[in-house]
């Protein structure tokens, strides 16, 4: 019998977030260009995370990596295991269909970042390092890949004031985002969960 997975729905509850985040980044990067003078006709904006060209679609999608996307599943493995023995990373892998090398870094990161305890020994595995509640999907995310911040590529072309007006923008969009994502708890994600 396979380990339960959370559908979709549940593993992406914040996607509409990041439609509204390149959508919204998009919108005030076209609000800032302004008109320069002859020598500077040519210049262009140039932003991290927005396609320098056309995109082929009109809708954005935010897609959790397939390191993430472990971290989750074996996190909600260990999340509805709680209160029970250690599991070793065979068993999650095994019941997660996941590479069991390329799993065991992933929950070795998990404990350096304070998400799961290790337990060594014949017995020994991992768990949760506090309950499911309390553990964020924000704290899965970064742990993972790294803090979410707004990134603004400088530019020669692109006017001081635009450039720090772009950048406060994105912050605060990115601000919201990151506690939108500390809002859902790891529990939210299990059978039963908040919706």
């Amino acid at each position: 019998m396979h380990a339960w997975r959370p559908p979709l729905r549940h593993l992406f509850p914040f996607s509409f977030l990041f439609f509204s985040f390149f959508n919204q980044a998009a919108l005030t990067q076209a609000a800032l260009i302004q008109r320069c003078p002859a020598t500077e006709a040519s210049s262009a904006i140039t932003v991290g995370f927005l396609p320098q060209r056309p995109p082929r679609s009109r809708v954005r999608t935010m897609k959790l990596s397939r390191t993430v996307a472990y971290a989750v599943q074996a996190t909600l493995q260990l999340a509805q295991a709680e209160g029970k023995a250690p599991m070793p990373c065979s068993i999650i892998a095994s019941r997660g269909h996941m590479p069991e090398r390329f799993l065991l870094q992933i929950l070795r990161n998990l404990v350096t970042h304070g998400i799961l305890q290790s337990t060594r020994g014949v017995q020994g595995g991992y768990s949760l390092e506090k309950p499911p509640e309390q553990i964020s999907l924000l704290e899965i995310i970064e742990a993972i890949d790294g803090p979410l911040v707004a990134s603004v590529a400088t530019h020669a072309g692109l006017h001081e004031h635009s450039l720090a007006r772009l950048q406060q923008v994105l912050e605060g969009i990115t601000a919201k985002t990151r506690r939108d994502l500390a809002a859902v708890k790891l529990a939210d994600l299990l059978p039963g969960g908040k919706s």
